[in-house]
């Protein structure tokens, strides 16, 4: 078996276990609608969450930023919480954080105390925004985006760099926004039947 075949028989597994994961991601949003869930689906959809919002999967998530708003099986921070508890929502997030600081700083990493609080922080402050919205800051974070930050960073760099960059997000959205009415507004032209054509389909 040459190189190539080699690659795309280790590429077919991933794709089948990304297409599993995101068919999980919609099974979770289906129950998060539900007025209660047992502790055993909240158990599955915290793990299902997990598993897909991961450092290795930034680039399908955030690339291209644009991708971040236009997940539409994306919940809020704030529904999570509401469905699974707030822990739940912290415990997607502490990972996240821990990359982030490892990436900036390989010596002088935020401790596991200072990682919680930032998590806890970003649970009560930005309810409003999704995790891959969130992930798209650390995304950018990382990219340099905001600037050298000399040292170890601390939980209100983070906080309050996501803060700014919230003015970044609702840009998108709206983005987002404008290009569904677009691609409606064009189906809908595409759609339509001259005068001529009417009177030919209504003498039929």
């Amino acid at each position: 078996m040459d190189e190539r075949s080699n690659k795309t028989a280790l590429s077919l597994p991933l794709a089948q276990e990304k297409q599993q994961q995101k068919g999980q991601l919609e099974k979770y949003t289906a129950c998060s609608k539900a007025i209660s869930l047992t502790q055993e689906q909240k158990t599955k959809a915290l793990a299902t969450l997990m598993r897909w919002y991961n450092v290795g999967n930034y680039q399908q998530i955030c690339d291209p930023p644009l991708a971040a708003v236009s997940q539409p099986k994306a919940r809020t921070i704030g529904e999570i919480t509401n469905a699974l508890g707030r822990k739940a929502a912290r415990l997607i997030l502490i990972p996240l954080i821990t990359e982030l600081s490892q990436f900036c700083c390989k010596r002088d990493v935020m401790d596991e105390n200072m990682i919680i609080a930032c998590a806890d922080a970003i649970v009560s402050s930005q309810k409003d925004l999704t995790i891959p919205e969130v992930m798209l800051f650390f995304h950018r974070f990382k990219s340099g985006v905001f600037g050298n930050i000399y040292g170890a960073i601390t939980p209100l760099d983070i906080t309050s760099n996501l803060h700014k960059f919230r003015e970044t997000i609702f840009s998108l959205r709206e983005m987002k926004e404008m290009q569904d009415k677009q691609k409606r507004a064009k189906e809908n032209r595409d759609g339509a039947v001259t005068y001529e054509e009417y009177l030919k389909l209504s003498q039929k």
